[in-house]
């Protein structure tokens, strides 16, 4: 909590959600851990706060963070940026994702794909939306390819505030560059 010693608007508090969510059935998929699927339990865990941004640990913001809690939402769920890779892998660079998105998690409009690297979450909406026990027993449902990610855009589809951008945006490298055919 040094980090944030001398901001008085800044507050870190550390919680473990595994004890929380023990007895679901939560189930990694093969290139993550059962962590990513954490973020889905915030709204019940963070249930005195309306709204909350969620990011990844490693980004780099080049302008406040804070700016996102400003983004006006009306009651869609979560504000986030389309996941341009996720995007490119169903328009042909990984064979079958197109399929997955549309036949498999019955995604009525998968090219609105979002990324939940960068997030402004609507908890209080969230919440008169889904029970709790709704969310998780989704969430121990399946097997999901992009855990956390997969299930936040079948939950929210149809009730996403998309930011710009640049808000969250990939780097070169791995999957980017054979994406976008930089390889």
């Amino acid at each position: 909590t040094v980090m944030a010693s001398e901001r008085p608007n800044i507050s870190i508090r550390f919680y473990n959600p595994k004890r929380y969510l023990y007895t679901y059935n939560l189930q990694a998929a093969k290139l993550y851990t059962e962590t990513t699927i954490y973020r889905i339990s915030a709204p019940y865990i963070l249930e005195d706060y309306d709204r909350v941004v969620v990011t990844d640990s490693d980004l780099v913001f080049e302008r406040d963070a804070a700016e996102l809690f400003h983004t006006q939402m009306g009651n869609n769920l979560i504000a986030a940026v389309i996941d341009d890779c996720t995007i490119g892998r169903m328009a042909g660079a990984s064979p079958g994702r197109l399929e997955y998105y549309t036949d498999d998690l019955k995604l009525k409009e998968p090219y609105r794909y979002i990324n939940t690297g960068v997030m402004v979450w609507n908890l209080k909406e969230f919440r008169r939306t889904y029970s709790e026990s709704q969310t998780m027993e989704f969430a121990s449902s399946r097997r999901f390819l992009i855990q956390e990610q997969d299930i936040l855009n079948i939950m929210a589809e149809g009730r996403i505030e998309y930011l710009d951008r640049r808000w969250d945006t990939y780097v070169f490298g791995g999957d980017y560059n054979r994406v976008y055919g930089f390889t």
